[in-house]
């Protein structure tokens, strides 16, 4: 059974193997990954058949062999593509960029990886069945096992692939189908509080903008570029890894307000920076999140994520309440937490209290930057109508939220990739395109001279 096993590695390394290596040169062009993953998928499925022939003339008569040949061929092949590529082309800080092929359709490639995934898996499946095991179970364990490895590589890739698409350019629909023409709201937070949602499914951004008028009173914010399609809640703007600082400039010196949620990230540390260079200490209100989102974000870190991930999380969370050890250490690391936040305001001259002022608190400022009152959160409606009535003087009744959009879809993008960064590259995937394609024809021939000759 070791072999049995073996043998349903190999698909999944087939699809997400390629990418990792091209990321590790430097390079992020999944067009050529996928090239290599569909040559070797052909010169694998090519020479099970040629072992399946094997198997028909009494050759082979253990799946064991017939699994540990299969996978030592395919291995072969792939790390002397990892070998030539590690000695012959140099490492590119490309990924420090984020630079990609500008023109590629990513969205298509991540279909053409499930199609072509699809067909290996059906073909798999099928010389599994032409072979002798030894019961009906085993055949069922291992097609099992192969289609979750197999379906999981696929949405790991998928969901990767539309990313990138959606980075290509700035999501600003929000904006464009807003028709009132009040001044934002700027909503600043670290993505860590918005990527851990509670049972009920909801992230703390949508908690927040729950059953406000967004459209008369916009609050908007940087959508994270690691989700695929921006939550709900605030309205987002997709802004470009390179150019989001220069999106967060553009709509503070335009804002009425800002909210910022306590976060560690640097980039809600740079924006800290900019708040007294563009508002009047009026304009900041500071919201601290409820202890249940604060502990999602910041106590359970191996468990990110949503579905399965995000019960485990509040399971994890629930137990830690339970136990006295855990709300011990909870309490401290919060604290930390507050303690770190409220020393990057003070750095900057917004003077905050260092003792964690409670849950769902709301705090502004006075004129010297001091924290003016904390004010307690019942209803969030009533809040935001708090916050409008209190920066009123700062309210543009005229702002254009189309130019905004157009002006954030104006900035460079994160960076293309050159014909002569992609070249190198490129050549060798076209060489071993060519070994693989002789591999398969040569197995092919073989399984059909053995099929006429015996």
């Amino acid at each position: 059974m070791i072999g049995s096993f073996l043998f349903l590695f190999i698909p999944p390394l087939f699809i997400l193997g390629y990418q990792a290596l091209f990321e590790t040169k430097g390079i992020n062009d999944p067009i050529l990954s996928f090239s290599m993953c569909k040559t070797t998928i052909l010169m694998d499925l090519f020479l099970k058949l040629f072992l399946v022939g094997l198997v028909y003339v009494g050759l082979i008569q253990d799946f064991d062999v017939f699994a540990i040949i299969s996978m030592f061929v395919d291995s072969v092949f792939f790390f002397s593509f990892y070998f030539e590529l590690a000695l012959k082309i140099p490492k590119k800080y490309l990924r420090k960029n984020r630079k990609y092929p500008q023109e590629t359709n990513y969205t298509i490639c991540a279909f053409k990886y499930v199609l072509w995934s699809v067909f290996s898996m059906i073909c798999t499946l099928a010389i599994l069945l032409l072979l002798p095991l030894e019961s009906v179970f085993e055949v069922l364990i291992l097609c099992s096992v192969m289609i979750i490895m197999i379906v999981l590589c696929m949405v790991m890739i998928v969901r990767t692939l539309i990313r990138l698409d959606r980075l290509k350019k700035p999501s600003i629909r929000s904006l464009n189908g807003l028709n009132n023409n009040n001044s934002p709201i700027v909503l600043l937070r670290s993505f860590k509080i918005d990527s851990n949602p509670t049972l009920d499914g909801k992230v703390f951004d949508e908690t927040i903008c729950e059953n406000l008028d967004l459209e008369n009173n916009p609050i908007i914010s940087l959508a994270n570029p690691d989700e695929i399609l921006p939550s709900g809640g605030s309205l987002k703007i997709q802004a470009k890894d390179s150019e989001w600082q220069e999106v967060v400039k553009e709509v503070l010196k335009n804002c009425r307000a800002v909210i910022i949620v306590e976060g560690l990230s640097e980039g809600l540390q740079w924006e800290i920076s900019k708040l007294k260079q563009y508002l009047k200490p009026s304009q900041l209100f500071v919201l601290v999140p409820s202890d249940k989102y604060r502990e999602l974000a910041w106590c359970y870190n191996d468990n990110a994520g949503t579905g399965l991930f995000s019960i485990t999380r509040n399971l994890y969370r629930f137990m830690n309440i339970m136990s006295f050890r855990g709300r011990k250490e909870n309490k401290k690391i919060l604290d930390s937490v507050w303690l770190d936040f409220s020393e990057r305001l003070n750095r900057y001259g917004i003077h905050m209290p260092k003792m964690f002022p409670g849950e769902n608190i709301l705090l502004n400022f006075d004129s010297c930057w001091n924290v003016l009152k904390q004010e307690h959160i019942c209803d969030m409606r009533d809040t935001l109508k708090n916050i409008v009535s209190n920066t009123a003087v700062f309210n543009k009744p005229d702002f254009d939220y189309p130019m905004l959009g157009r002006k954030v879809a104006m900035y460079e993008v994160n960076g293309f990739l050159k014909k002569e960064d992609v070249a190198p590259f490129k050549k060798l995937v076209d060489k071993y395109g060519k070994i693989g394609k002789c591999i398969s024809a040569s197995c092919f021939i073989l399984f059909v001279l053995l099929i006429f000759l015996f």
